[in-house]
C-alpha cells in the first residue's frame, strides 16, 4: 500500500479539500471527543526494555474523514486517522495494526508537518484580530530578521519548526540543548494561555496580572540574548528560534494591551467587544496549546483505506523503549550502614505515566513482573492542595482513579472528565514471599553458624574440636559451598534483579561476616588449645593480642550477623502484612495521592508525554481545558 503513495498527491488532495484545515484542527485538539477508549498496556521485559501496547477505540464521524492521496489512489483513498501522541523518545519495534491485525502505514515526516501546519493556520485564520497581533508581532520580527520576508512565511517557518522536532537529524542542537529548547517552548507557550484566558476573567487582579506579564517579558528577554549569543543563530532552525521567541514578546504585547481595552469603559458597545473577546481568547488559546503539544510530541496518523473504514474502530500500537535506573542520593550515615547490613528498605518504586485526557477512558495495566509483587499503588500529583481541600484531608488522600487487580495485572482507569491530561502512578515494587522466604533462611543459617562461633569461644569441647587443624579443611569447603549455593541463583528479569539485589547484597555480607567470624574464630582457639592445632603455623604474634582481637572480631562480626537476620526477619514480617493486605483489596478501590515533594524517590522513571501534559500542576489547568472545549463545541 505504501508503494502507491506520491506526496504530491497526498499535498493536492489537502489542497483540493476546503474543510482540511478545519478537519486536521478539530481531530488534532479533540481527540477525547471521539476517542471512546485507550488501553496501554505495560510489560517490563528480560532484556531491560518497556513494552508498550496501546489500544484506541474510535468512533469517527464520516464527515470529518481526511482522504488522503486520492488523485494517486482514486478507487480506494486513504482515511488519515490520527490515533494518538507519541513524544519524541526512542520507540523501537514500532508496529500499528487495525482490529484484524492487519500492518497500517502511518503518515511521513512531510505529510505530518503538512497535517499539523494546515491545523495551525485553520486555528490562526480564526482569530478575529488576528491582524492586530499581526502588528505587534512584526515589530519584534523586523528587530531581528531584517530581510524583508511576509509575515505569513515567517509564521510557517515557526509552525514548521516547533512541529518538526521527530526528525532530529537537521537540527543542529547537541540533543539535551534541543530538549531543553522544546521545553522552554512548550511551557511559555502555555504561560501565553493562561496570560490570554486571564485577559478576559472578570476582576482580575490588576498588581498580578503585570506581574506575571513582567516576568514573562523579563525571561523571554533573557532567553533572546541567550539565542542570540549562541553559535547556532545563523542556521535556518536557528534563525526560526529566534522568530519563535520574537512571537512570543509581541503576543504578550498585544495581551496586554487588549486587557487595558477589556478594563476600560470606553468601548461604545461592550457586548460587541466581549464576543469578539470570547472568539479571540477561544482560537488564540487553542492555537497556543496545540503548538504546546507539538513541541514535544507528535501526532501519530494512521492510514486506512476508506474501504477498510468503519463506525467503530480498533487500533492497537506497539513499541519498545527503554527506562533508568535512577540512584537515589544517600547521606554518610545511610551509606555506611549499607557498606555493614546491607540495604535498610526492601522495596523499590517504579513510577509511570499515562495519557488519560486522549480519550473518554482511559486505562492502564501492568503485567506483573517476575518474582515480584507490588505492594502498594498510588498516584502522584503535582498540584499542592488548596485551602478548602485542607478542610477535609480525608478525602484530599483520595483519589479518583479506580484500581483493582485482575489476574495479578494491576488496572487503573480514569476519565476524561476528571481534566488530568497525564496521571502518574507510583508502584511500590517487593520480592515475592518465595523469594523472600528463601532469604530468610539463609540469614538464620548464617546466624546460627556464628552464633555457634561465639558459643565456641566459652571453652565447649564438643564445639572447639570443630576447630582443630584436622577440622580446618571440612570448614572452609562448607564456607566455599555457601558461597557457591548463593552464586548459582540466577535472575533473569532486569527490574527483578535491581529489586531481589537488596536481599542478595544482604545475604553476601551475612556470608562475609560469618566467614570473618569463623576464621578470627578458629585463630583465637589455637592461640588458647595449641594441641588441637598441631602441624599448623600461627602468626608469630603476642598470643594475648591475637587471643583478645580475634575475640572481638568474633564477637563483632556474630552480633553483625544477627542484626542481619533480624532485619530479614522483619521484611518478612513486613510482606506477610502486605500479603494479607493485598487479599482483602481485590474489588476496585480508590488509589491514595501523595504530592511530588512527598512521594519517595523512584529508582526506575517511565513519564511519558501527553496532550496538554504542560498543564500538569498549574493551576490554570481546568480553565484552559475548558475554554478549549468551548471552541471545539463551537466549531465541531
Amino acid at each position: 500500500m505504501c508503494a502507491m503513495r506520491n506526496i504530491d498527491d497526498q499535498l493536492r488532495a489537502g489542497k483540493d479539500d476546503p474543510d482540511f484545515g478545519h478537519k486536521c484542527a478539530m481531530l488534532l485538539l479533540g481527540m477525547h471527543r471521539w476517542t471512546n477508549q485507550q488501553n496501554t498496556n505495560v510489560t517490563f521485559t528480560d532484556t531491560g526494555n518497556l513494552a508498550y501496547q496501546i489500544s484506541i477505540r474510535s468512533t469517527l464521524d464520516p464527515t470529518k474523514y481526511i482522504l488522503w492521496g486520492k488523485n494517486g489512489n482514486a478507487n480506494n483513498p486513504y482515511v488519515a486517522i490520527p490515533v494518538c501522541y507519541l513524544d519524541n523518545g526512542n520507540h523501537t519495534n514500532r508496529s500499528l495494526t487495525d482490529r484484524d491485525g492487519q500492518e497500517l502505514p502511518a503518515t511521513t515526516y512531510a505529510e505530518t508537518s503538512f497535517i499539523t501546519k494546515q491545523a495551525l493556520w485553520y486555528l490562526w485564520n480564526q482569530i478575529p484580530s488576528r491582524e492586530e497581533i499581526q502588528y505587534f508581532v512584526e515589530g519584534y520580527f523586523n528587530k531581528i530578521d531584517s530581510s524583508m520576508v511576509q509575515f505569513p512565511k515567517r509564521l510557517n517557518n515557526i509552525f514548521r519548526n516547533i512541529s518538526s522536532d521527530n526528525r532530529k537529524d537537521h537540527v543542529s542542537l547537541r540533543e539535551q540543548d534541543q530538549h531543553n529548547e522544546q521545553h522552554w517552548q512548550s511551557a511559555r507557550l502555555a504561560d501565553l494561555a493562561n496570560l490570554v484566558t486571564r485577559n478576559f476573567v472578570k476582576n482580575e487582579d490588576q498588581q498580578s496580572f503585570d506581574e506575571e506579564c513582567t516576568s514573562f517579558r523579563l525571561e523571554c528577554m533573557e532567553h533572546l540574548h541567550k539565542l542570540i549569543n549562541s553559535s547556532d543563530n545563523n542556521s535556518a532552525s536557528g534563525n526560526a528560534t529566534l522568530l519563535t521567541c520574537a512571537l512570543f514578546l509581541g503576543l504578550l504585547d498585544w495581551i496586554r494591551s487588549s486587557h487595558h481595552e477589556n478594563n476600560s469603559d470606553t468601548e461604545a458597545d461592550p457586548t460587541s467587544r466581549h464576543a469578539i473577546g470570547d472568539e479571540n481568547m477561544q482560537a488564540l488559546t487553542s492555537l497556543l496549546l496545540l503548538l504546546s503539544n507539538l513541541c514535544k510530541q507528535y501526532p501519530l496518523i494512521a492510514l486506512v483505506p476508506q474501504s477498510d473504514t468503519q463506525p467503530k474502530m480498533l487500533f492497537t500500537l506497539r513499541f519498545d523503549t527503554t527506562y533508568p535506573s535512577l540512584t537515589n542520593p544517600q547521606t554518610w550515615p545511610q551509606r555506611i550502614s549499607e557498606a555493614i547490613i546491607g540495604p535498610t528498605h526492601l522495596s523499590d518504586t517504579v513510577n509511570l505515566g499515562f495519557q488519560s485526557y486522549a480519550a473518554r477512558a482511559s486505562h492502564i495495566e501492568v503485567t506483573p513482573i517476575e518474582h515480584t509483587d507490588v505492594e502498594s499503588v498510588k498516584e502522584i500529583t503535582k498540584e499542592p492542595p488548596s485551602k478548602s481541600e485542607n478542610i477535609d484531608k480525608a478525602s484530599n488522600k483520595k483519589s479518583d482513579i479506580k484500581m483493582h487487580f485482575i489476574a495479578g495485572r494491576i488496572h487503573c482507569v480514569r476519565y476524561f472528565s476528571s481534566h488530568q491530561p497525564i496521571t502518574y502512578i507510583q508502584l511500590n515494587i517487593i520480592p515475592d514471599q518465595r523469594t523472600l522466604q528463601y532469604s530468610l533462611l539463609w540469614s538464620l543459617l548464617l546466624a546460627a553458624l556464628s552464633t555457634f562461633n561465639l558459643v565456641s569461644l566459652f571453652g565447649y569441647y564438643p564445639m572447639i574440636s570443630i576447630f582443630t587443624g584436622d577440622n580446618l579443611i571440612a570448614g572452609l569447603s562448607m564456607i566455599f559451598t555457601l558461597w557457591l549455593a548463593k552464586t548459582l541463583s540466577g535472575i533473569n528479569n532486569s527490574l527483578s534483579d535491581h529489586v531481589r539485589q537488596k536481599l542478595d547484597d544482604t545475604i553476601s555480607k551475612s556470608l562475609i561476616f560469618y566467614s570473618i567470624s569463623y576464621a578470627s574464630a578458629f585463630l583465637n582457639l589455637g592461640i588458647r588449645y595449641p594441641g588441637d592445632h598441631e602441624g599448623l603455623t600461627l602468626p608469630q604474634l603476642p598470643a594475648s593480642i591475637i587471643k583478645y582481637a580475634t575475640l572481638a572480631i568474633t564477637i563483632l562480626t556474630g552480633l553483625v550477623t544477627l542484626i542481619i537476620s533480624a532485619k530479614v526477619c522483619l521484611w518478612s514480617r513486613h510482606r506477610r502484612k502486605a500479603n494479607d493486605q493485598g487479599e482483602i483489596n481485590n474489588k476496585p478501590y480508590p488509589l491514595d495521592r501523595v504530592s511530588k515533594s512527598e512521594c519517595k524517590e523512584s529508582n526506575t522513571d517511565t513519564l511519558e508525554e501527553a496532550p496538554f501534559s504542560i498543564l500538569s500542576g498549574r493551576k490554570e489547568r481546568e480553565r484552559v481545558l475548558k475554554i478549549i472545549n468551548e471552541f471545539l463545541e463551537n466549531h465541531w
